[in-house]
Formats: structure tokens, sequence, C-alpha cells
């Protein structure tokens, strides 16, 4: 999914024993330090998610054969390139962006 979950008022609402005012808590410095470690070990992540361009998801290589493109592997390198991005730090609007006209 492009956007897992939304960080809405009601799950901060949800989340505030562990979010603490305006989502500064233990939530959101967890969250940080998962984004960093993940960071840290790119080529760790990037190796264990590269299984699915070996192994593409089924619905990946459905929605290769409906867009006409023969090579399964597209859609799995495709989502690889937006995980390095989103890891190098490109905001997430001009990906969520570059993510949508890639889906057309």
């Amino acid at each position: 999914e492009m956007v897992p979950f939304r960080l809405t008022g009601f799950l901060l609402s949800v989340l505030q024993p562990l979010a603490g005012p305006r989502a500064h808590g233990t939530f959101r410095d967890g969250l940080q330090r998962a984004l960093r470690k993940c960071r840290e070990h790119m080529g760790v992540l990037m190796d264990a998610c590269s299984l699915f361009i070996r192994e593409p998801l089924l619905d990946w290589t459905i929605e290769s054969r409906r867009r006409g493109n023969n090579d399964v592997e597209f859609l799995p390198r495709q989502r690889l390139r937006f995980l390095k991005e989103r890891l190098r730090g490109k905001h997430p609007s001009i990906l969520l962006v570059e993510e949508l006209a890639e889906s057309r």
C-alpha cells in the first residue's frame, strides 16, 4: 500500500497514552528510531525486499499483464525504487505524485 495508515485525530486519540501531547512521545520516538535503523541498514532491507523481484506477488504479476507488460519484474523493481527513494529521504508528497503518475 502507498499509505498503510493515516495519522488522523482519531488514531492520535487512541494512541494518546503512547503519543503524548501532539504526538510527541513514545509512539513517535519509536517510529523515528525504526526509520533511522532502516536508513542505517538500507542495504539489508533492500536485499530482503529484492526477493519480490525474483518471486513477485501474484497481484503484481496480474497487474503487469493487465497493463500489457510481459516483464513481471517491472512492478517489483518499481516498488523497490520507491522504497529506496523513501529511505533516502525524498519528500513523501513528491513520491506519491510519481507513484500515482506511474500507476496509470
